[in-house]
């Protein structure tokens, strides 16, 4: 499948360039855009093809040697990264060689993030085609074990439940 195909990109890009424009409608400063390359298994688990796409904003550069506070953080995560800087915008249609020559310089970098609510297991495999559902309450557990149960013993599918649970 196209990455621009999947369920979950036609859902969430609107509403991240909506997000992104009413940004800077308030006055912010786009830095430029972060491209998620995944590794081939976890791409290949989520049925992509492509890379994911998202946007950044000039407030959330931090410079080397800043500091940051994580006293508000529920589950802080710091991932390695790689920045590469444009020496010039590209059009829709450049080359991979355009690409190439457009590139200013390539520096390493690490993303912080907070990874509070937890990611929505059970939308991405329900775009997968598989019986999921997100359960919050311990009320609703058994409710949702025998429909998962039934998914997978009489429709053959695969089951999953999203289970959140205070830490």
């Amino acid at each position: 499948m196209n990455a621009w195909d999947h369920p979950l990109i036609q859902k969430g890009m609107p509403v991240q360039l909506a997000a992104r424009r009413a940004r800077i409608a308030a006055g912010e400063r786009p830095l430029g855009w972060k491209v998620g390359l995944g590794a081939p298994a976890t791409m290949e688990k989520l049925g992509l093809k492509g890379p994911l796409v998202g946007y950044l904003m000039q407030r959330a550069l931090l410079l080397s040697g800043s500091t940051v506070s994580l006293k508000d953080y529920v589950k802080p995560v710091a991932e390695p990264e790689i920045c590469v800087r444009m020496a010039r915008d590209l059009g829709p249609r450049a080359s991979a060689d355009d690409v190439l020559a457009a590139i200013k310089e390539i520096l390493p970098a690490i993303e912080l993030a907070d990874l509070d609510p937890a990611p929505p297991y059970d939308e991405m495999a329900r775009a997968q085609g598989a019986h999921a559902e997100r359960v919050e309450s311990p009320a609703a557990l058994p409710g949702a074990l025998a429909r998962a149960r039934d998914a997978v013993v009489n429709d053959k599918r695969q089951a999953l439940l999203n289970v959140i649970t205070p830490y």
